[in-house]
């Protein structure tokens, strides 16, 4: 194991040297000190400050496809999330989990046992996430995402030879500790190899294969559409098709490195590099002692600001600017459970099926359509358009659209209101996938420090489950409720919507196009939300003074 020591920049060294001087070990009164280190990054412009976004594509292509790949390993937990809530309308999967109700003369599914599979699925999810993200910091993010697909294996196996509900419960359990893992570390991954010009588009990735998200759960309603044209007792067929998911992940993670930034918090200094030589090879003017430089810059700057701590625990992201930073990365990513989406992306056929939608899978299929051409185009609009417009102002388009499907299943039951109804669905999902969806967790990745980057995900990911055993264990009662129904739970969401964009009005910054030390110096310096579009941050006054000059800023 190699423990090498790095030079640091002359910036980085005498922020360091001088705190250490006046206070020794006792890092108590270093505060500002550790403000002026983190606020000053005029040293460290990366090369690709100055590439645009197609040109970042067009350089940084092997750590994009990188990227790509951790989405493909995420696609078998897109396609778990998305068929357990919607198998759920299968005929065979009904007789075979069911009961035969002989006032209705059919075999029907207990609206209990679909919450209990939803909140036992949270649960597993809140399980695993309650151990922390010490295995992700110990052991690595690749051996995290080996878990992942141990987890989604077994819990595939269960699902093959299930013959009771209590098998599938079984089944649901492992589903949660696969996507608990998988929420954990993903982001952290991405964030950590991308660059920066390109990091809400890699992200991106990550929605298109994972979760709610696109081809992952496009590919689950399209199995399930097909599943329900056999034969009743050919539902397993669903199931089987999830094996292709696992193999090509398998596939991938035997080719994609550890990053380089796990390395450098762990000291292995010389393995980092070699590792950055491998992703960054052949990108224009990049120096790997500069960009390994502004790697350890960022990893100081998060422990100069925990530093009053004798370790760094998940208590720091609550502690002086780190608190605005955790609420700026949880929002954005819990709003994804009060927009609107348990309902229209979780329990989706289920659903169309409780509001009388003749053919729900067919539905299903449509929404998912819409899904995977709007994520696609957020991986251009993200950084394009910005984080902060696309998640408050379509936010505040989406309100609408949830009251006016309500106000639609209050009408009679007809051909022309199903079809309005999807309609109106498809629009909203559109404003979805191309807000509040992709940008949860990019503000998850973005806005946390170096060091408490794998700890916020965690934390994000855990309030995500503790919220999510409401919403996936409500939902289904919610919508199957004489007194209640579809009609008014889409009211509540829509409520419920509306207050989560006036927070985000006043808390989310813009964060495009911003490296993570220009993200620290916003933060530490408490620049208003509003106007982090628009600040002058260090590292844009050297890049201007570099201009000027006729210098080359990334070697300044």
């Amino acid at each position: 194991m190699s423990t090498t020591t790095t030079p640091a920049t002359a910036n980085e060294a005498g922020g360091i040297s001088e705190a250490k001087a006046d206070h020794g070990n006792d890092y108590t009164h270093v505060e500002s000190k550790a403000v002026n280190f983190v606020t000053d990054n005029s040293h460290e412009v990366s090369a690709d400050s100055n590439f645009t976004f197609w040109q970042t594509l067009r350089h940084y292509w092997r750590a994009m496809a990188i990227s790509f790949a951790c989405g493909i390993c995420a696609m078998g937990d897109g396609y778990q999330y998305k068929m357990p809530g919607n198998i759920v309308a299968l005929k065979g999967f009904i007789r075979q989990m069911g009961y035969f109700d002989d006032q209705k003369k059919a075999y029907v599914l207990e609206s209990q046992k679909v919450a209990a599979w939803g909140g036992t699925y949270a649960g597993a999810l809140v399980l695993v996430l309650l151990v922390g993200n010490w295995p992700v910091d110990r052991f690595g993010r690749k051996p995290a995402l080996w878990a992942v697909q141990i987890f989604m294996i077994i819990a595939g196996i269960i699902e093959v030879f299930a013959t009771n509900w209590t098998h599938w419960l079984a089944a649901k359990i492992l589903n949660g500790l696969s996507v608990g893992a998988n929420q954990m570390v993903a982001t952290t991954y991405i964030s950590e190899i991308a660059p920066t010009k390109a990091r809400g588009a890699a992200l991106g990735f990550y929605q298109l294969f994972t979760l709610e998200w696109a081809i992952g759960s496009f590919a689950a309603a399209v199995a399930l559409q097909i599943v329900s044209q056999l034969g009743i007792d050919q539902w397993r067929h669903a199931v089987y098709s999830q094996w292709p998911f696992v193999g090509m992940a398998i596939i991938c993670l035997l080719l994609m490195p550890e990053t380089p930034r796990f390395y450098a918090q762990r000291g292995r200094h010389d393995k980092a590099k070699k590792t950055m030589q491998k992703i960054y090879r052949g990108v224009p003017n990049f120096d790997i002692e500069h960009e390994y430089s502004i790697i350890l810059k960022e990893i100081e700057d998060g422990k100069l600001l925990t530093q009053s701590q004798k370790g760094v625990t998940v208590l720091d992201c609550f502690r002086g600017t780190n608190l605005r930073r955790t609420i700026v990365s949880l929002v954005p990513f819990n709003n994804q459970l009060w927009d609107g989406a348990p309902v229209l992306f979780s329990y989706t056929s289920y659903f169309f099926q409780m509001a009388g939608i003749a053919q729900p899978f067919i539905a299903t299929v449509a929404v998912n359509t819409v899904l995977v051409v709007f994520v696609a185009i957020s991986f251009y609009t993200t950084d394009k358009v910005g984080r902060r417009p696309l998640l408050v102002y379509l936010g505040a388009f989406m309100v609408p659209l949830l009251f006016i499907i309500g106000a639609i299943m209050k009408l009679p039951k007809s051909t022309t209101n199903g079809t309005a109804m999807i309609a109106v669905s498809c629009i909203w999902v559109a404003a979805y996938s191309s807000s509040a969806g992709p940008l949860g967790f990019t503000f998850l990745a973005d806005c946390s420090t170096a060091v408490l980057r794998a700890k916020t995900a965690n934390m994000g990911a855990l309030a995500f489950a503790l919220l999510s055993l409401v919403t996936t264990y409500c939902t289904p009662l919610m919508l199957a409720a004489p007194n209640f129904g579809v009609s008014a739970t889409m009211f509540f969401y829509g409520s419920t919507s509306l207050v989560f964009v006036v927070i985000m009005w006043f808390v989310i910054p813009e964060t495009k196009n911003r490296s993570y030390l220009e993200l620290d110096e916003m933060f530490e310096l408490k620049v208003p939300a509003r106007q982090f579009a628009t600040y002058e941050t260090s590292v844009d006054r050297a890049r201007k003074a570099a201009a000027a000059a006729g210098i080359d800023a990334t070697k300044v």
